[in-house]
């Protein structure tokens, strides 16, 4: 997703380097977010989901057809259902789900700003600074909610096992925790001493996240049953997670140096 002065566009590269360009917006985007297309299991293939500032985009690469709607505020997250119904978006303290036609079948209010989403087929679950929802897709309806303790604050990932972990604020205290996509009850939950700043959870459940510590960035695994597998420490104020090569975890650091760092499974760091 890109933009200039004057429009929006969507640019794929196929797998012979053939570049394809799609206009989206005739205006400028200044907060935009790109969903990947997912599948229904018809195996008919729904368009990119793009959200550009206020404005979201069915796009499709192989017609280059784009439809789209105005919301009133910014979109912050999209979050796609994985039966491939449609897309939950979520912008201030509400949540829409748009279907594949482009059209909005329900909307939502939470009790605050949207600081994360993630779907199933079945439920859309959001997290505010104190709160967590989980909405119904196909009515609309509020299946549970949790409230301060045990409620997740930010940085929500989908676990395999249909396992919510996130990163939860509460009284000053900030934990790891897990909660049951499907009823919200607690699983699990670590303590930390610090601002968490990502998390990513692996196809077993295991759950990575990094936090910052004073002048270091600490990095902990956490099993799916919430056993700590290992912790490492890298100098810097700030740190991001990623996924490189054969599966292997990728660490950035920055300030007062950037750095990438690869670890191995037991914690290795290999700058």
């Amino acid at each position: 997703l890109m933009s200039s002065s004057s429009e929006t566009l969507l640019a794929t590269i196929d797998a012979s380097g053939i570049v394809k360009s799609i206009p989206v917006s005739a205006a400028s985007t200044t907060s935009g977010i790109l969903l990947p297309t997912v599948t229904s299991p018809a195996g008919a293939p729904i368009p990119y989901s793009v959200a550009a500032d206020s404005h979201f985009f069915w796009v499709s690469v192989d017609s280059g057809k784009v439809s789209g709607l105005q919301l009133a505020d910014t979109i912050s997250f999209l979050a796609a259902a994985s039966d491939g119904t449609g897309v939950v978006a979520a912008f201030g303290s509400n949540l829409v789900f748009i279907d594949a036609a482009g059209l909005i079948q329900w909307k939502a209010s939470v009790t605050g700003p949207v600081t994360g989403l993630v779907a199933t087929d079945t439920l859309a679950i959001s997290t505010t600074a104190n709160s967590s929802v989980a909405i119904v897709l196909r009515s609309g309806l509020v299946s549970w909610q949790l409230n301060g303790a045990g409620s997740c604050s930010q940085l929500p990932s989908l676990a395999d096992d249909c396992s919510i972990v996130c990163a939860q604020t509460f009284q000053g205290k900030t934990a790891i925790i897990s909660v049951d996509a499907k009823s919200g009850l607690l699983q699990w939950q670590t303590a930390i001493a610090g601002a968490v700043q990502d998390l990513l959870v692996d196809a077993a459940g295991n759950a990575v996240y990094a936090w910052t510590d004073g002048t270091a960035v600490q990095v902990q695994a956490t099993s799916a049953g919430g056993v700590v597998l290992w912790r490492t420490s890298f100098a810097g104020t700030g740190g991001r997670l990623g996924v490189v090569g054969q599966g292997q975890l990728a660490v950035l650091t920055y300030s007062p140096d950037s750095n990438i760092f690869i670890i191995g499974s037991s914690g290795t760091a290999c700058p």
